[in-house]
């Protein structure tokens, strides 16, 4: 109890640039007021109005839950608190304390009956909502102009649906099912890392192709030529970079014409099957009516 005690302390001088959600000792605070509040309904009232009092701390609690003001968590914490000082009197013997709880409850109950005629006094007095299409029209009159429909919008039902064929920055592929399976994620990640370092070696050796032309206009000044160029060697890397890159591509434009000829079978044939029961339809009708 004294931990609870000190914690609570703590959780009313909290800074206030800190979210009470995401500080852990304040919902520790939190958390063991709760489950001592819980733990001495049992030591201190009877079966019933034990369960009716957890009943209202759970109600309480769950209500404050999401409470950000500084000022309204310490008076919940107060409360809280005080409500238990009260409990423990109770389990103490204290008439008192017993008279103030009943009390209390009966105040509750009253209140809960209160609120809830004036719902029903409330529905009943309240004209239901027209519903007609002048209504709906005035409505929509008053609603503003960012929130009206575009005048030119296309129906979401004339839309054409989207393929199954995709890609993921040029690497094709048939998305069958969702969610994605990890195995093809896995599979177009390593093909997409493969071409940027590609796409970056070839970055890079056109920046060496420059240096590699100093260094034989530097070879020549000092007599020192190789029958091999530093810049021939450097364009005979650039090239074939640039032939491995085309060449991955060129695969990947065929693999997807691929693709996309599946797709156009699978209309193709759902089209077909669709046409099959509906000519299938009638006819299992008729055998059945026989």
């Amino acid at each position: 109890m004294a931990n609870a005690v000190g914690m609570y302390s703590w959780s009313l001088r909290m800074p206030r640039h800190l979210a009470p959600t995401r500080s852990g000792v304040h919902r520790l605070a939190c958390l063991s007021l709760y489950h001592a509040l819980l733990s001495s309904c049992s030591r201190a009232f009877t079966s019933s109005k034990a369960d009716e009092v957890r009943e209202l701390i759970r109600t309480r609690f769950r209500k404050d839950q999401k409470l950000q003001s500084i000022s309204k968590i310490a008076n919940a914490l107060k409360a809280g608190q005080e409500a238990l000082d009260l409990f423990q009197a109770c389990s103490g013997g204290n008439k008192q304390s017993n008279q103030r709880v009943d009390s209390l409850l009966a105040a509750t109950k009253s209140l809960l009956q209160q609120t809830l005629q004036e719902r029903r006094d409330q529905a009943a007095n309240t004209p239901p909502p027209d519903r007609t299409s002048l209504a709906a029209k005035e409505r929509a009159n008053r609603r503003p102009e960012a929130r009206r429909p575009h005048p030119e919008r296309i129906s979401i039902l004339s839309r054409p649906r989207p393929v199954v064929s995709v890609n993921a920055r040029g690497i094709p592929f048939l998305r069958i099912k969702k969610p994605q399976p990890p195995s093809l994620s896995c599979t177009i990640r390593s093909l997409l890392n493969r071409r940027w370092k590609r796409i970056e070696r070839r970055d890079r050796l056109e920046l060496e192709l420059v240096r590699a032309r100093d260094e034989d206009r530097w070879d020549a000044l000092t007599g020192q030529s190789d029958i091999l160029s530093w810049e021939g060697t450097v364009k005979e890397s650039l090239h074939e970079v640039n032939t491995i890159i085309l060449e991955a591509d060129r695969k990947n434009r065929a693999m997807a014409q691929r693709m996309w000829e599946i797709v156009l079978k699978e209309r193709e044939l759902a089209k077909k099957e669709a046409l099959e029961r509906r000519q299938k339809t009638p006819s299992e009708q008729q055998a059945k009516s026989e």
